[in-house]
């Protein structure tokens, strides 16, 4: 499998390490996003009990805490490139359930269990640098008619800040159309869907702030000057602020596919 440039992993691992303790307060959007991929996973999939369940990327536990409170799962293997995420999901899984394990590392690389009934991860996979090798690692470890539920991010992710010519954002944004060829030859897309939502913020600088404290701005690069931080919220300001304040646009896209038998 290819993997990324030290330069990219190592960014990205130190920013979301930074943000971790800030992280699940202010990650809203993406509990939101955890949340809906849950509600389409159990409407496409009409299935609530598993007999092991992974989920990649799990960071502060917003999608684990879905996926243990609202289908019935017998083991649960949680993972996260950073090994800190352990202490903070751990006091949420062991209020629901004495079965579960946790294993850090890339996902693209570790070894992974057998036999899963469902891989699951939420606003994680833009961060993966080959998709469609990491889909095929996933499909062999699941079970005949086992399920994928994913969440990532389209083009439209962010477009405020593409247009601002910001590098914070994740190197691997997907649409619609580009996830049939990803897809292993025996997997099948049951449902996918995208959307778009807004969130709002008094000042350019608490929109900033919301970017470091969820971690997202791992490729952002150095930090810039006062004189380019100025200039940086006067023009986003002038374009990006409506009657609610300044506006960020999160374009989640939802995958949910099954491994045929």
């Amino acid at each position: 499998m290819s993997k990324p440039p030290v330069r990219e992993r190592m960014n990205v691992l130190q920013s979301f390490k930074r943000s971790l303790k800030d992280y699940h307060q202010n990650a809203v959007v993406q509990a939101e996003i955890a949340k809906t991929l849950i509600d389409h996973f159990l409407t496409t999939s009409q299935r609530e009990n598993y007999s092991h369940v992974l989920e990649f990327g799990c960071a502060t536990g917003h999608l684990s805490e879905q996926l243990i409170s609202r289908l019935k799962i017998d083991a649960f293997t949680a993972n996260d490139l950073i090994e800190e995420s352990q202490q903070y999901i751990a006091p949420k899984l062991n209020q629901l359930t004495s079965n579960w394990r946790f294993i850090a590392g890339a996902i693209e690389e570790i070894d992974l269990p057998e036999n899963l009934d469902l891989v699951a991860s939420s606003s994680t996979v833009q961060w993966v640098f080959d998709t469609a090798t990491l889909l095929e690692k996933l499909t062999g470890m699941l079970a005949p008619n086992g399920w994928l539920a994913l969440s990532s991010f389209t083009d439209n992710h962010f477009t405020e800040l593409q247009v601002m010519g910001s590098k914070a954002k994740a190197p691997r944004y997907t649409n619609v159309e580009d996830w049939p060829p990803l897809m292993p030859h025996n997997v099948a897309i049951k449902h996918i869907h995208t959307e778009e939502i807004k969130i709002h913020f008094p000042t350019v600088r608490a929109m900033l702030s919301h970017l470091r404290q969820t971690g997202v701005n791992g490729n952002a690069g150095q930090a810039w000057g006062r004189q380019k931080l100025l200039e940086f919220e006067s023009v986003y300001e002038k374009q990006f602020k409506d009657d609610e304040g300044i506006f960020l646009t999160y374009a989640p896209i939802y995958i949910i596919a099954q491994k045929q038998s």
